[in-house]
């Protein structure tokens, strides 16, 4: 891993800046940016200036900033650049078509679950899963799946060292239970979690086998607790995500 002075600060800094934005704040100007970022203004001014000019903010009216569509070449880059992607497009969608429900390939990414492939179910109370879109790792089965890809040391340190908030009464925040937990997930390839990150809904997660060199990788099932039981989940849906997870592993080679 590299070290405070391997590191770049300003690339560091241009990223944070592009973080900022999002859904919830389509459109920032330079005061907002900076409260957001935490960086002096003076800073944060030649970051948008210089990622303007970069192609991927624009000015808009009342000098604020928003998103450019270039900024979507980076992630079709890594989509392009990962087979993981292209090999779970077809599974995803049977699975869907299978169990009713969304379904997500994730990826390890730090201590989050990234949404690489995705397949949403269109019947009523769906659950909507967004491409590129991050879960924690902790209170997910998903992130406790890809999470169990790491050697027991890694997987500690990066608990330990994440922040845990509680999202719903069911979320575990316990150190030594999240690890406990991965090394039982790592041990039998799946995990369930019943509203531990959002109240009325449930995930059942299994590992996607991939090389030790890269990401550890994960495919999940989405589902309202009004329609899909635990046992559910644990079951049937369980038993048809690992038959898709074999076909994408298959498909990896």
């Amino acid at each position: 891993m590299a070290t405070e002075r391997d590191q770049v600060r300003s690339v560091q800094r241009a990223f944070e800046v592009l973080a900022v934005f999002g859904p919830d704040r389509p459109t920032l100007n330079l005061r907002q940016a900076a409260e957001a970022t935490g960086f002096d203004r003076a800073v944060v001014r030649r970051y948008l200036l210089t990622l303007e000019q970069l192609g991927y903010l624009a000015r808009m009216p009342g000098d604020s900033f928003r998103l450019r569509p270039k900024i979507l070449t980076l992630a079709w880059n890594y989509l392009g650049s990962d087979p993981l992607a292209a090999a779970s497009e077809q599974p995803l969608r049977a699975l869907r078509d299978e169990t009713g429900e969304s379904c997500a390939v994730t990826v390890l990414s730090g201590a989050t679950a990234c949404f690489v492939g995705v397949a949403n179910a269109e019947t009523g109370l769906s659950i909507r899963l967004t491409l590129g879109n991050e879960l924690p790792c902790y209170c997910t089965a998903m992130g406790r799946t890809v999470l169990s890809g790491l050697p027991s040391e890694q997987v500690a340190e990066l608990v330990r060292q994440s922040p845990r908030p509680r999202h719903t009464n069911r979320t575990p925040t316990e150190v030594d239970w999240i690890i406990e937990r991965v090394a039982t997930v790592a041990e039998r390839g799946w995990d369930v979690a019943d509203e531990e990150l959002e109240i009325g809904v449930r995930s059942v997660a299994v590992r996607i086998p991939r090389p030790a060199h890269l990401a550890p990788a994960a495919l999940s099932v989405s589902a309202p607790t009004a329609r899909c039981s635990v046992a559910d989940l644990r079951g049937r849906v369980r038993g048809l995500a690992q038959e898709s997870a074999e076909r994408i592993a298959a498909d990896l080679g």
